[in-house]
C-alpha cells in the first residue's frame, strides 16, 4: 500500500513538472513590431493633413489678389480649364497658389448659362463659409511676382502668367477635404512653366484625390 501511494506521488510530481501552471508561465508580450507598424501607419495618415499653413487666414487679402480665369500654358480647351478662381500669396512665409473649381460643374454652368461674374461673385463671398461652393486645391512652391515677358507657351510665345518661378522647382499639391483641412496629393519636380500648368491641370481635373 505504501508502495502504491509512493508511486502516485511520484507520478503527480512528474505531471506537474511537464505541465506547469499558467501562473508559472512567462508573460508573452505583444508583438512590438506590430505595435510599431500601427503607430507608423497612424503617423503617415496624419501627415496627409496639412495644417502648418492656414491657406484661408487672410481671406480678404486672398479675395483682393484673385481672378476668374482658366489655366494658362496648356493645350486643353477652355471648357476643360476655364471657369476657375485663382489666388496667389507671394509674401507668405511659404508662397502658394490656390485654385477654386466651382462645384456645380461645367455641364450645369452651361445648362443654366451662369455668367462668369456670377461665379466670381459667389467666390468673393466665400470667406463667410470657407468657400464651400468650391473644390479647392493648393500648390505650395517658391514663387514671386512675375516679370514682363517671363512666361511663354510651348512654342515660345510670351504669355501672361500669375507667378514668377525659378525653375526647376518642387511643387506640393493639396486638396481641401472640408473647411480648412487639406490632404496631400503629390509632390513633383517641375522643369518649366508648361510642366507647371500641366501639373495644375492633372491635380485639379484628373481625380488625384
Amino acid at each position: 500500500m505504501k508502495f502504491k501511494n509512493l508511486f502516485f506521488i511520484l507520478l503527480l510530481e512528474l505531471l506537474t513538472q511537464c505541465n506547469p501552471s499558467t501562473t508559472d508561465q512567462p508573460v508573452v508580450k505583444k508583438n512590438d513590431s506590430t505595435q510599431q507598424q500601427s503607430a507608423i501607419s497612424f503617423k503617415e495618415n496624419q501627415k496627409k493633413y496639412f495644417d502648418s499653413i492656414d491657406f484661408f487666414k487672410d481671406c480678404d487679402k486672398l479675395i483682393e489678389f484673385s481672378s476668374f480665369q482658366g489655366l494658362q500654358g496648356t493645350d486643353k480647351s477652355r471648357d476643360l480649364t476655364g471657369y476657375l478662381c485663382i489666388a496667389d500669396c507671394y509674401d507668405c512665409k511659404e508662397t502658394y497658389e490656390l485654385i477654386f473649381k466651382y462645384k456645380a460643374g461645367l455641364e450645369k454652368i452651361k445648362s443654366i448659362e451662369i455668367e462668369e461674374d456670377v461665379i466670381f461673385n459667389i467666390f468673393k463671398s466665400g470667406c463667410s463659409n470657407q468657400f464651400s461652393d468650391f473644390d479647392c486645391y493648393a500648390f505650395v512652391y517658391p514663387m514671386r511676382q512675375p516679370e514682363p515677358g517671363e512666361c511663354a507657351d510651348k512654342n515660345g510665345k510670351p504669355i501672361n502668367c500669375d507667378s514668377g518661378v525659378d525653375y526647376p522647382v518642387k511643387v506640393k499639391a493639396y486638396y481641401r477635404e472640408a473647411g480648412n483641412h487639406w490632404i496631400f496629393l503629390e509632390e513633383k519636380k517641375i522643369k518649366d512653366f508648361e510642366a507647371l500648368s500641366l501639373f495644375f491641370y492633372h491635380a485639379t481635373y484628373s481625380k488625384l484625390n
